[in-house]
């Protein structure tokens, strides 16, 4: 695992190396947001080690921890994968599992929600034997490259048992399906425009559009009141304009630009700022700080830097009304 610190990124600068576990193939590291709460705010990665997934503490550069490693059964080449939205389950794939085994594609899903001691949950067969190479997930959709599949949508029904049905594809080499390299070999579905690109090793790029099925479950109605013991929360937008990030600018935009097209909502930083907008108005973020840089009083400035001030400090800046609605878990506007 190569660190490389990217500040300033015309002047890159190399950080560390962690080779505890090996030869790490591909790595997805995020600032933790998950289910174990010892390591919220932390940034951890989930590396596809060849024969296992393994997680890493990089919170601190100088003091590298492995948390875990975890196999999984009939395991040939681990090669990559994406952690869902809520940080709960890894799903991934084994590139030479289709080959070896002579088995259809196989999706594999990893329960993490304890980040030291996964459970591997069981894997998920595709429609033919292609061989599966990059995904990644938005929403509750899994976007694949596999080889000469093409490319791939699934979306995610039940991942607690690792159930996925195939709604979408792409196939870019039409004259078969087998095991071998060739074909769809990477995509990327995270362009605010809801534009997905999509790599092919003879056939050159592609953009696409996928239009998502609806749903086919109707909304259970609430009732018209329902008797509690403690007032519900409200769920609020917060007032302040946040620093919108395109994945190559960012803007100042506030919470109704948003509104005005649902996948401006795609970066996670945008539904933490606007959770009402945005139509996530569940505890996880109704309570939890913004992750976007916004604008106070002309300054641009983050939760994270309040949380670093002085208690006393921390106390006065919340009052004001608007860094509650913006930094709801630091300044205790849920409790």
């Amino acid at each position: 695992l190569h660190i490389v610190n990217l500040r300033k990124p015309t002047k890159p600068f190399f950080v560390q190396c962690f080779s505890d576990d090996g030869y790490t193939h591909d790595v997805q590291c995020v600032v933790y947001d998950g289910p174990h709460k010892k390591y919220v705010g932390r940034e951890i990665c989930f590396a596809s080690n060849e024969n296992t997934i393994t997680i890493i503490d990089v919170g601190f550069k100088g003091d590298i921890r492995l948390l875990s490693r975890t196999r999984y059964e009939q395991s040939y080449y681990t090669h990559q994968g994406w952690l869902t939205e809520d940080h709960s389950h890894f799903i991934f794939n084994d590139e030479q599992d289709e080959q070896s085994l002579e088995v259809r594609t196989r999706t594999h899903v990893m329960d993490v929600s304890n980040l030291t001691n996964p459970i591997y949950v069981g894997y998920s067969i595709g429609r033919n034997r292609a061989i599966d190479h990059n995904h990644y997930i938005l929403d509750n959709f899994v976007y694949q490259a596999n080889y000469r599949a093409g490319f791939n949508v699934l979306q995610i029904k039940d991942i607690a048992t690792a159930q996925f049905k195939q709604v979408g594809y792409f196939d870019i080499y039409p004259n078969d399906n087998k095991s071998q390299f060739n074909g769809a070999w990477s995509n990327y579905p995270f362009f605010p425009s809801g534009n997905i690109i999509l790599s092919g090793i003879e056939q050159g790029l592609f953009v696409l559009k996928f239009q998502k099925p609806p749903p086919t479950e109707q909304p259970t109605a609430l009732p018209s009141a329902v008797p509690s013991s403690s007032p519900t929360i409200s769920c609020v937008d917060s007032p302040l304009v946040l620093r919108w990030d395109t994945g190559r600018k960012t803007f100042p935009r506030k919470c109704s630009y948003l509104a005005k097209k649902r996948n401006r909502c795609h970066p996670y930083a945008s539904r933490s700022h606007c959770p009402v907008t945005c139509g996530v108005c569940n505890r996880r973020f109704r309570c939890s700080d913004s992750s976007a840089t916004f604008i106070l009083n002309g300054k641009e400035r983050t939760c994270e830097y309040f949380a670093n001030l002085p208690r006393d400090r921390v106390a006065k800046k919340c009052k004001m009304e608007k860094l509650r609605e913006t930094c709801r878990d630091l300044c205790g506007y849920c409790d």
